[in-house]
């Protein structure tokens, strides 16, 4: 046993490496995606239904000082299913800003940009810092859960108003490609379709 446990082990090791150096790659370069393949794989992240979760977590902890172990891995199933949907979203965004990049000529000055590809470069770095925070508020809410405390939704609300930023953004970069449908297909499967869009935010349509 402990032979085999001697030449399995730098094979275990070696795997575990090579996994974290691909999702480290995957996190600064996933694989470029055409805006059109992006469309249909895109999720709703819904704004009030993610704050009105967490405004309930806060009365329940007014309520009670110590909530049961099993309420709180619960409520970080949930929590951790609304992070999925903004890392998932925010890796396509990723992937489009990526395919956009490659078309601008890698020899044209940074000077002669046009609005479009000014915005490109931008979200470049954006897209990466944004999964960033994703990945690392994960890891932050499950170790919390595991020792016992309490998930800190204020976090959790703080990344939703920049991933909010981030669709926003994206749903630029669209308005500015040649096929205006992209923009208006990103918008309805994102849940948009009734808010109102404007520079810095949106707000929904008044009744």
């Amino acid at each position: 046993m402990s032979v085999f446990f001697e030449f399995s082990l730098p094979i275990i090791v070696a795997g575990v490496l090579a996994y974290f150096l691909r999702i480290r790659q995957d996190l600064r370069r996933p694989a470029a995606i055409a805006f059109g393949c992006i469309i249909p794989q895109v999720c709703v992240v819904n704004a009030e239904e993610i704050q009105t979760y967490c405004r309930t977590l806060d009365e329940l902890e007014e309520k009670e000082n110590h909530l049961e172990r099993e309420r709180r891995w619960k409520q970080l199933r949930i929590l951790w299913g609304f992070l999925r949907e903004m890392t998932s979203n925010t890796r396509l965004f990723q992937g489009a800003v990526r395919f956009e990049q490659t078309k601008i000529d890698p020899a044209k000055s940074s000077l002669d940009y046009e609005a479009r590809e000014t915005l490109i470069f931008e979200l470049v770095p954006e897209t990466v810092e944004m999964r960033m925070k994703l990945y690392k508020t994960q890891v932050n809410f499950l170790s919390r859960t595991v020792l016992g405390l309490r998930a800190d939704q204020r976090v959790l609300i703080r990344l939703l108003r920049q991933y909010k930023q981030l669709e926003q953004d994206i749903i630029a970069l669209a308005s500015m490609s040649e096929d205006t449908c992209y923009r208006d297909m990103l918008i309805e499967n994102l849940g948009l379709a009734n808010w109102r869009i404007f520079e810095g935010g949106s707000e929904p349509d008044p009744a």
